[in-house]
């Protein structure tokens, strides 16, 4: 009888999640789950502003790119229905890391209004950042996910569950 072996066990990954390079170490847009969080593996865009990159930011598909995975937080470089996902780390212009699509995040920048419930939906509003919209309100933009608890009002940040994967 031959040996039969599992080769749906699970992938390892060579690098942090929190870790971005020059150079590209996977596809744009690989996804990658683990620990209950889903990541897609993007290119950084400083765009027109130069807005930097930041743990926490809200990241958008920049509008001039021809793949929807090189990101931007410069939101008049783009619309903000095209939110992509949430920055773990800062990212240098033109480098390539992972930005978190699903799941918890605890510190989720915020447009600072200080006016974010829990469980409340959550979209791209601003140049890396979110806003919240009003309960049982349909939603004329794409939901980034929705608050975990109300906002942090001294860090302008909120802990969210992303759902964009």
């Amino acid at each position: 009888m031959a040996a039969k072996f599992n080769t749906a066990g699970p992938f390892v990954w060579n690098d942090a999640v929190a870790d971005a390079t020059a150079t590209p170490y996977f596809p744009l847009g690989t996804k990658r789950e683990e620990d209950g969080k889903a990541y897609r593996y993007v290119q950084f865009n400083d765009g027109s502003g130069n807005i930097a990159a930041a743990a926490g930011a809200v990241a958008y598909s920049l509008a001039a790119a021809t793949n929807r995975w090189v990101v931007t937080c410069d939101v008049s470089d783009t619309d903000q229905n095209q939110v992509a996902g949430v920055l773990l780390s800062i990212v240098t212009n033109l480098y390539y890391g992972w930005m978190q699509t699903g799941g918890y995040y605890a510190t989720v920048k915020t447009n600072g209004d200080d006016d974010i419930a829990a469980h409340v939906s959550l979209f791209g509003v601003g140049d890396g950042t979110c806003d919240s919209m009003a309960a049982d309100t349909a939603s004329t933009n794409k939901i980034l996910g929705y608050a975990a608890a109300a906002d942090v009002d001294a860090d302008n940040t909120v802990a969210a569950i992303l759902t964009l994967d």
